[in-house]
């Protein structure tokens, strides 16, 4: 068993497949993340790393199940085999920001409101919710919280929504946030923008962080320590300069290769005999 007093976060042996006998989609993933650091899980779409946030975030949908393995956030079981969500009354230890933030958001409630609910849930009262809600606005750079706050998601652009999304899981103030390629879709000056902000908070709050993208260079801005996955199994892990320099394993020396233009499109599968590992 990994001790967990020495990390806020311990994978251990994750596996995670379709039903009880269908394909293996994650297999004997483990890991760790120190408090106040970020891990970023990269490889390419269809390798397993969003059904890995959701297994850990225990939002797996009713097809997928853990086979095996646990989740441990500050010591305390999250995710296990048979244990598909969080249960009720646990504390919110995982906060999870989505790469679609519009999906993430009701769109027939004004955003304040949203926030205040978000900070309700978390165990806040009603007053402290109310300006702790404005609060958290400023705090993820909106320059009118009180506009904002009373506008619905359509009527803000898509990198002030993915904002509210983050004040919303940092007012919750979680030992792990997760991110999904927090910023799929927004140009790349709101892209800095909301890494910045995540860099910002994680130095804040002290939390763990684990960044799930397909984007190297966005990893190694980020990332204290990466894991690369393929086919839905760990091939190589690491700190982010070791992986981007000095990779091992043939996948991630092609998927670094990728990133500088030295493989073509298509060419990132690796004949290693069936052995990933």
């Amino acid at each position: 068993m990994t001790d967990t007093r020495t990390s806020a976060v311990s994978v251990s042996g994750l596996t995670v497949g379709v039903g009880a006998h269908g394909p293996t989609l994650v297999d004997d993933l483990s890991f760790e993340i120190a408090a106040g650091t970020v891990m970023g899980i990269v490889g390419e779409s269809g390798s397993g790393k969003s059904v890995t946030s959701l297994a850990i975030a225990g939002l797996l949908p009713p097809s997928l199940s853990v086979r095996a393995g646990e989740v441990r956030v500050d010591g305390r079981v999250t995710a296990s085999a048979g244990r598909r969500r969080r249960r009720g009354n646990d504390r919110v230890d995982i906060g999870v920001i989505f790469q679609d933030p519009r999906a993430a958001l009701n769109p027939l409630m004004p955003i304040g409101a949203q926030l205040r609910r978000s900070l309700r849930a978390a165990g806040m009262n009603r007053a402290r919710a109310e300006s702790r809600s404005l609060e958290l606005l400023e705090d993820v750079g909106i320059a009118d919280p009180v506009r904002v706050g009373q506008s619905y998601p359509h009527e803000i652009s898509g990198g002030m929504c993915q904002r509210v999304v983050i004040a919303m899981v940092v007012g919750a103030e979680p030992s792990l946030i997760i991110a999904d390629e927090p910023t799929t879709g927004l140009d790349l000056t709101i892209q800095a923008q909301i890494l910045a902000l995540l860099h910002e908070t994680v130095t804040r709050l002290g939390c763990a962080v684990l960044l799930i993208t397909h984007d190297l260079a966005v990893a190694a801005t980020m990332c204290d320590t990466m894991l690369v996955l393929y086919g839905g199994v760990p091939v190589e892990v690491g700190t982010s300069a070791k992986i981007l320099t000095a990779a091992e394993h043939p996948y991630t020396i092609r998927l670094v290769a990728a990133v500088n233009g030295e493989v073509s499109r298509g060419a990132l599968a690796i004949d290693d005999g069936g052995d990933l590992r």
